[in-house]
């Protein structure tokens, strides 16, 4: 979907009248918020997150005409363009939601969902945690 997003905007990514400002605005707007739609509630793995930075860093580089034996680091790449590491944008986004969620009344599920405990239920030797909170 979000692919689809960027490609449809080869046009705009490839224009010379365009600033690069104008082209990040336009990307963040169109392309961004299609890809983080409902980030914040991901179960976000390492390899996940790995393939999700190097969409955004190629992305970023057709916009600036980087190409891959140009020999421009990643870091360089996002200071040019003043974008975050995604990972840090999804992390941001479940902060300021989970902020939200704890402002809801008791009854509503997002905030119940924030604090539940499963009962009757004993989770395996070595399984992660499956609430919000940690409990010791």
């Amino acid at each position: 979907m979000q692919s689809t997003a960027f490609a449809r905007l080869g046009n705009i990514w490839a224009s010379k009248i365009l600033s690069t400002e104008v082209k990040i605005r336009l990307y963040e707007s169109l392309v961004l918020s299609i890809l983080l739609y409902c980030a914040e509630t991901w179960f976000m793995k390492k390899a996940n997150e790995k393939k999700l930075e190097a969409a955004h860093h190629r992305w970023l580089r057709k916009i600036l005409h980087i190409l891959w034996k140009d020999m421009v680091s990643n870091e360089k790449v996002r200071e040019l363009t003043g974008q975050q590491l995604l990972g840090d944008i999804i992390r941001e986004r479940r902060l300021r939601w989970c902020g939200h969620a704890w402002r809801m009344r008791t009854d509503i599920p997002a905030r119940a969902a924030i604090s539940w405990f499963p009962t009757g239920h004993k989770r395996k030797r070595e399984r992660p945690r499956i609430d919000w909170i940690y409990r010791q």
